[in-house]
């Protein structure tokens, strides 16, 4: 009965351990010669006039490279995959321009899952 119960205890232990680890993330700057050629091939479609900033994104799921560029007074984020392949593009946006909707829509959620108010 005893074994049972530390077997028990231990994969409880272990479930709980994994359900509660945290998010690990750690981005660094590179140079456009450290970045996959397909990555630079699509940036340079684009032809932005502002310098791109080359990142290494490294976390629980792999190695990522962000390529980041202000573009009509909007900060973008791409990010590609080690083949060079895009995963997502992120645009800065200040909150109030955001519609109606959509601000309501995240301060309910907030609200539901914190303790935030406005």
């Amino acid at each position: 009965m005893k074994t049972f119960f530390s077997t028990v205890l231990l994969i409880f232990l272990s479930v709980n351990s994994l359900l509660s680890q945290e998010k690990f993330e750690k981005e660094y700057r590179v140079k456009p010669k450290d970045v996959p050629k397909k990555s630079l091939e699509i940036i340079k479609i684009w032809n932005f006039k502002n310098k791109v900033k080359w990142y290494v994104e490294e976390s629980q799921d792999g190695k990522t490279f962000e390529a980041k560029v202000r573009y009509k007074k909007y900060k973008y984020s791409i990010e590609f995959s080690k083949e060079g392949n895009i995963i997502d593009v992120e645009k800065t946006v200040k909150f109030s321009q955001l519609q109606k909707k959509i601000i309501q829509k995240i301060v309910k959620t907030l609200e539901n899952r914190t303790s935030f108010c406005i």
